[in-house]
C-alpha cells in the first residue's frame, strides 16, 4: 500500500475544486452521501485432490483487474475538533447496498489433454459480485486557512468494511473412477455468500461549499480478507476434493457531500 503516491495523486486530482471553499463552520453529527469510483483485482485458485491418488493437482491463480460502476454508499458521523479547531478526529458509518461484478476462467490442469480424468483440475468459470457493505472509518487531520479566505481540512483515514459477497463458478467433469468421454463430463456448479472483513487506509481533503455543507475527497485503499472453501464429491470408491480461495482489493476514489447539523 503506497499511501504516499494516493496522497499526491488525490491532491493533483483535487487542485481544481479548491476555489470551492469556503468558511466553514464543520463540527458535531453530520451526513451525507458519496460517489465512489473504484478499480478492483480479484484472485481465484484452487487445488483438487483425489482420494485414491497420494497428489494435489494445482491450477495456477486466476487473477483478473476491473474497472466498477460507481457505487453510491450513505454516510452517518460524528466530527470533534480541538486545538482550537485546528486539529479533528471524526468516527462516521457507511452503508452501501450495490456494488459491482467481475469474472474469469480458470484454466484446468491435468494429465489428459482433454481434462476428462477423475481427479484433475478442470476448467471453471467463475463471477463475483459485492452485494450489500457496511462498515466505519476513523479520521484525523488538520484546518487550514488557505489564502485567509477559505477553510480546508486535510485528513488521513483508517477503517473496517463487512461486505456480503456473491461467488457462482461452474465447470465440466469427470467423476467415473475409470475416465470419461467427452460426451460423459458432467456440469457442477457452485454458489456462495459469504461475508468478508476488509481493511482500509487512505487521504482526504475536505472544503467548505457553505456553512454548514462540505464537499470531499478521498483516495482510499481496501484490503480484503481471503475466504477459502473445499468442495467434495463422491461416488463409489473415489473421493475428490477441491480446495478453493478467492481474495479481492480494490483502489478507490470518491467524492461526498455532507451536512452538519
Amino acid at each position: 500500500m503506497n499511501l504516499r503516491r494516493i496522497a499526491t495523486t488525490t491532491l493533483l486530482f483535487l487542485l481544481p475544486f479548491l476555489h470551492l471553499g469556503v468558511q466553514a463552520e464543520p463540527n458535531g453529527v453530520f451526513y451525507g452521501a458519496s460517489a465512489t469510483m473504484q478499480q478492483s483485482e480479484a484472485l481465484f485458485e484452487k487445488s483438487i485432490l483425489g482420494r485414491f491418488t497420494s497428489e494435489d493437482t494445482e491450477v495456477e491463480a486466476d487473477s483478473v483487474i476491473e474497472k466498477t460502476p460507481l457505487q453510491w454508499d450513505g454516510i452517518l458521523g460524528y466530527r470533534l475538533n480541538f486545538a482550537d479547531a485546528t486539529q479533528f478526529i471524526s468516527l462516521q458509518a457507511e452503508l452501501s447496498l450495490a456494488g459491482g461484478a467481475i469474472g474469469g476462467n480458470l484454466e484446468g490442469a491435468g494429465t489428459s489433454p482433454d481434462k476428462n480424468q477423475l481427479g484433475e483440475a478442470w476448467p471453471e468459470d467463475w463471477k463475483l459480485e459485492t452485494n450489500r457493505s457496511h462498515g466505519f472509518v476513523l479520521k484525523y487531520g488538520v484546518m487550514r486557512a488557505l489564502l485567509g479566505t477559505f477553510d480546508v481540512s486535510f485528513y488521513g483515514l483508517f477503517g473496517a468494511r463487512r461486505t456480503q459477497i456473491d461467488f457462482f463458478s461452474s465447470f465440466e467433469g469427470c467423476f467415473e473412477i475409470d475416465g470419461c468421454s467427452l460426451d460423459q463430463l458432467r456440469t457442477e456448479t457452485q454458489k456462495l455468500s459469504p461475508e468478508i472483513n476488509s481493511l482500509i487506509a487512505g487521504v482526504g481533503i475536505e472544503a467548505g461549499l457553505t456553512g454548514k455543507t462540505a464537499i470531499q475527497f478521498e483516495a482510499r485503499r481496501v484490503e480484503d480478507a481471503d475466504h477459502d472453501w473445499v468442495a467434495e464429491f463422491q461416488g463409489k470408491d473415489w473421493e475428490v476434493e477441491a480446495r478453493e480461495r478467492f481474495s479481492v482489493e480494490s483502489t478507490d476514489f470518491a467524492m461526498k457531500v455532507v451536512r452538519y447539523f
